[in-house]
């Protein structure tokens, strides 16, 4: 390894493969070149070597050239300085999740804990520890030392984590500060886990109050200051301020500057998240894809291809069919249109042909009446939720997407296009639902979700856990 000394060490990046007319040298192991700085030595040794048997490898505080002559004439505005970074592209693929809901509370920035990173949960982790140091010393008051150990979480999840660490862990190392601490757990809603099964919310709630944390639900945050956060019951419109050592801001996703941007050059200026179809192409863009916690799947209506359907399956153009004469199309439009299987379900039907027979009593109708059987279709269709497990999904099915791109163009997978020829080049994406989990500690139990209820111990549940995780491959090193 070689190194040419030319500034100072910041970032790291790889230079671009050289190129000259020198012979072939890929099966020769390369050495490696490592150049400290893009001054004008460095930039200078890089732009003249030539041969490609070196590995060369740049280290440097920036990633471009300043041309030093120039600079005094930027400072009399002779000169502007731009810059622009730009990547050119066939495709793009957008995964740039989201940023924290601050709800523009103010001061939610400059006061609270974030959870998205694993800075934050490294800071918290220091600032849980700072907060019971400071309440160790003897000079400070009685008062103070309540103040300094009330932790406030808006958000379910972390409560449980951060009431294991300070009660059953940090009040062993300090137990003169053990009487004085103190968690509140914030909700805005009439309950917490409202996603959950009532007997599971009821549950936590029961044993969060049994345990000692100050549960308040319908209590919103509306100001947040050094020492104090003001809080206001939906119910009654009452504020109230209330001093604390630490808040932990754990809920909601608000939309990322880049995202913001960019929907406001397609003119996507009144969602939240970028617009995207089955296939997550963003809305208007065909060569551009966004998935995960930045965008949402804007699922079709059935009601807005229902003639286009129903004049597919009448191919002798007769105004009127036999339920059965849908049976071509059956698969096509289960399969383009997600919200029909979840209707079925919801109307305990096994089949799309028993939902036409049963809302029409006889085996024969026309456009109208196949309109009023569908009706009620669209109304099961939602949102999916900003979770890991469906940011997964879209990711593997993206790959499989892009995989088969070349082969689909002669072949198409499915399903049929309702208003055009041919078939669409894959098959919408579809979320498998597989696990949903929320862990509670509970006196030493756990209560996991999946369909049912079941409630096991500690240690079966994180054996599972730990199972899943170490199956997950992007968790697992290649090597």
């Amino acid at each position: 390894m070689t190194l040419y000394i030319g500034g100072g060490l910041l970032c790291f990046f790889k230079s671009s493969p050289l190129r000259s007319s020198f012979a072939d040298v890929s099966d020769i192991k390369k050495k490696k070149v490592v150049v400290l700085g893009t001054g004008w030595a460095g930039t200078s040794f890089l732009k003249s070597l030539k041969d490609p048997s070196y590995d060369v490898q740049v280290v440097s505080p920036r990633n471009y050239f300043a041309f030093t002559p120039l600079l005094p004439s930027v400072n009399t505005k002779k000169f502007d300085v731009q810059f622009r970074e730009a990547e050119d592209y066939d495709y793009l693929v957008m995964a740039i999740g989201a940023c924290a809901n601050t709800f523009n509370i103010p001061s939610i920035v400059e006061h609270a804990h974030f959870l998205k990173e694993i800075a934050d949960a490294q800071r918290i982790y220091r600032t849980v520890i700072d907060c019971f140091e400071r309440a160790s010393l003897p000079s400070i008051s009685e008062e103070e030392r309540k103040r300094i150990l009330h932790f406030t979480v808006v958000g379910v999840e972390f409560e449980a984590e951060l009431h294991d660490f300070v009660i059953e862990d940090l009040a062993k190392l300090y137990p003169t500060s053990k009487e004085h601490v103190k968690i509140t757990l914030l909700e805005a809603g009439d309950h917490i886990l409202n996603m959950f099964d009532k007997r599971i919310t009821q549950f936590a709630e029961d044993n969060f109050k049994r345990d000692g944390i100050d549960l308040k639900v319908g209590y919103m945050v509306t100001k947040l200051t050094e020492t104090e956060k003001s809080t206001k019951e939906r119910a009654t419109g009452k504020t109230v301020s209330i001093s604390y050592g630490m808040v932990v801001w754990s809920t909601g996703i608000g939309t990322h500057p880049v995202v913001t941007d960019f929907m406001k050059q397609i003119g996507q200026t009144n969602r939240r998240v970028l617009a995207t179809d089955e296939w997550l192409r963003v809305e208007g863009c065909d060569s551009i894809y966004a998935l995960g916690d930045c965008a949402t799947i804007n699922q079709r209506r059935l009601m807005e291809d229902i003639s286009a359907i129903f004049n597919k399956a009448n191919k002798k153009n007769t105004g009127r069919l036999k339920v059965d004469d849908f049976k071509e199309v059956i698969n096509d439009i289960c399969e383009r249109y997600p919200q029909v299987e979840i209707h079925l379900k919801r109307k305990q039907l096994r089949k799309f042909l028993h939902l036409l027979k049963n809302s029409q009593g006889k085996d024969e109708l026309n456009n109208e009446k196949f309109k009023l059987a569908l009706t009620e279709v669209d109304t099961q269709m939602k949102n999916l939720p900003a979770t890991a497990q469906v940011a997964a999904q879209q990711g593997v099915y993206l790959a499989e997407c892009f995989n088969r791109m070349k082969i689909s163009e002669t072949y198409p997978e499915d399903p049929l296009r309702f208003r055009r020829t041919r078939r669409h080049r894959f098959h919408p994406f579809r979320f498998q639902f597989l696990l949903l989990l929320t862990v509670l500690y509970i006196d030493s139990v756990e209560i996991v979700e999946v369909l049912v209820v079941f409630v096991i111990s500690w240690s079966s549940l994180f054996s599972i856990w730990y199972s899943h995780l170490w199956h997950c491959p992007i968790l697992r090193s290649s090597g």
